[in-house]
């Protein structure tokens, strides 16, 4: 089976980073402080957990609308269970067992029913819209854990603890999908599937792999976020997804060949974010950020799928 390869974001891409950079420090000093950098650092660390459960899923050719809804059940099943009177540890994996059921709920509805993934994981959302609200009374639930809330606030430097467990996350996802056979097999079977069948592997297992994954990364982000908060709160609803959608995509525009990748993932983790606070800073409309966002998506696609098909011309030439 061909080694699949995750490609590094470009110095232009890291270069269209800098400009951002660049220009909000001109204009707007405030944002070159090392106070905004941890704040942005804080936001990346919850959007990038969630981006790389939308990556994983793509890379396996499905699309799950879940993730995003997973992220604040995570977050209130986690506060709840700790009210209630269950140990730190107990909470913390009951949580993230049930994001991954989540996951693997939309994969069994996939694989064994043929639902589309896009349909599974929008029924999936509402699903768990519903379970949000209804264990939670739709009001924010404490954590009276000190500990835990500390660690949310803490930071190495600028750097945020969130984002350092979001940085390890990113090395392991981007070693397994790298040099794992799983990880390269998950990717070949969202790839070219019928190949990949032909060789062999069992496709429907990594739909599974990659769907409940996918929900498990939006969980760990569910449990950071309840960190940064102190509390559940049941209203975030969707705020992540969008945000991780354009993150993905514009992980795959500056990848050559148009890829859905971990590091790129992050680099687009780190670009939207960065935007879109320089905006606040710049005291812009609050609509600003939407039709910005909006455009960079847009963008990011029409770039990504024009990567893909100039790769796919080249590999018919060899």
């Amino acid at each position: 089976m061909k080694r699949i390869t995750p490609s590094i974001p470009p110095i232009a891409a890291l270069g269209v980073l800098l400009v951002v950079i660049i220009v909000f420090s001109i204009f707007w000093p405030n944002f070159a402080s090392f106070s905004n950098a941890s704040v942005i650092l804080s936001q990346v660390s919850v959007q990038a957990m969630v981006a790389f459960g939308v990556a994983l899923a793509l890379m396996n050719g499905e699309l799950d609308l879940s993730v995003g809804m997973v992220t604040t059940f995570t977050g209130v099943l986690f506060a709840i269970s700790l009210g209630a009177g269950v140990p730190f540890i107990i909470a913390l994996l009951i949580a993230l067992i049930v994001s991954l059921i989540f996951g693997l709920a939309t994969a069994a509805a996939v694989v064994w029913f043929k639902v589309p993934s896009i349909v599974g994981g929008l029924g999936m959302m509402s699903i768990v819209l519903g379970v949000t609200h209804g264990i939670s009374g739709g009001i924010y639930q404490p954590i009276e854990v000190e500990p835990f809330v500390l660690f949310g606030r803490a930071s190495v430097g600028f750097l945020p603890l969130t984002a350092v467990v979001m940085l390890v996350v990113a090395v392991i996802l981007t070693v397994l999908l790298r040099y794992a056979v799983g990880g390269r097999s998950l990717q070949a079977a969202g790839r070219n599937p019928e190949a990949t069948r032909l060789a062999g592997i069992r496709v429907s297992a990594y739909t599974f792999w990659a769907l409940g994954g996918g929900t498990l990364l939006a969980g760990i982000g569910g449990i950071l976020v309840a960190a940064q908060l102190g509390s559940g709160n049941p209203n975030l609803g969707n705020t992540y997804l969008f945000s991780a959608f354009t993150a993905v995509f514009v992980g795959a525009a500056a990848s050559r060949t148009g890829a859905f990748t971990i590091p790129g993932t992050l680099y687009g983790a780190i670009l939207v974010p960065t935007i879109t606070n320089g905006l606040v800073i710049a005291n812009v409309p609050t609509w600003t950020s939407d039709l910005v966002i909006g455009a960079i998506l847009i963008i990011a696609v029409a770039i990504g799928s024009m990567n893909r098909r100039a790769e796919d011309v080249l590999g018919s030439a060899k």
